[in-house]
């Protein structure tokens, strides 16, 4: 049991660290091709390197629920990816601390929104930690966790809709962030109804009515 608790912890810290990693070095990569050092490209790709790291974790348990076992490593990796996320996050959250240092801090807007969806995002990661998240009272950690993970999958569907309305190449840059974006709340939406089909509820409506009646 020990031997597995410090498996799985070593490997949440190679997920971090590579994505940590990853994200740095496209970051990077962006200012250096970016005309004049420009920090815009490298905000715009740090934010999706996380996303492709939030939303396997966010789809993972839906897609194994719709589509079966083929889906099961994201559903059993799900905390990993979402720690990795949380670490690709901080990268990116460097070059907004850049550009605010810079004298060219986003709207205040942006910081509400956003920074929710950031402090969310760490509150997820240390609430993973069981010791943590069994401080908590009983029945706490599933609301948290749902309503968190869908006002981050929110965030990013508020960023990723805003399509550049005169430059293909940028339009075509955004639109698979969009759909995936998009398609991540109805997987989750569709998993649901699955798992508790409203026919079912009826059903069970209706027979606790003519229980009640033959009671009565």
């Amino acid at each position: 049991m020990a031997s597995a608790v410090r498996d799985s912890r070593h490997n949440a810290w190679i997920w971090m660290a590579a994505s940590f990693g990853v994200s740095l070095g496209v970051g990077l990569a962006s200012l250096a091709v970016a005309p004049h050092g420009h920090i815009t490209l490298a905000l715009a790709t740090t934010a999706r390197v996380a996303f492709l790291f939030f939303w396997p974790a966010y789809v993972g348990a839906a897609l194994t629920s719709l589509f079966g076992s083929v889906f099961a490593p994201l559903k059993e990796h799900a905390r990993d990816l979402g720690l990795a996320f949380a670490a690709a996050l901080s990268v990116h959250l460097s070059f907004v601390a850049y550009l605010c240092l810079a004298g060219h801090a986003p709207p205040t807007k942006t910081f509400v929104i956003f920074g929710t969806a950031a402090a969310f995002t760490y509150l997820l990661a240390l609430l993973s930690i069981g010791r943590v998240r069994q401080a908590l009272p009983p029945g706490f950690w599933p609301p948290i966790r749902f309503i968190a993970m869908n006002y981050i999958a929110l965030a990013f569907l508020l960023d990723f809709k805003r399509f550049p309305t005169n430059d293909l190449r940028e339009n075509l840059a955004y639109l698979p962030f969009a759909a995936l974006a998009i398609i991540g709340p109805m997987l989750r939406f569709a998993a649901w109804l699955q798992n508790h089909p409203p026919w079912k509820s009826g059903g069970l409506i209706r027979n606790r009515e003519m229980r009640n009646l033959k009671n009565s």
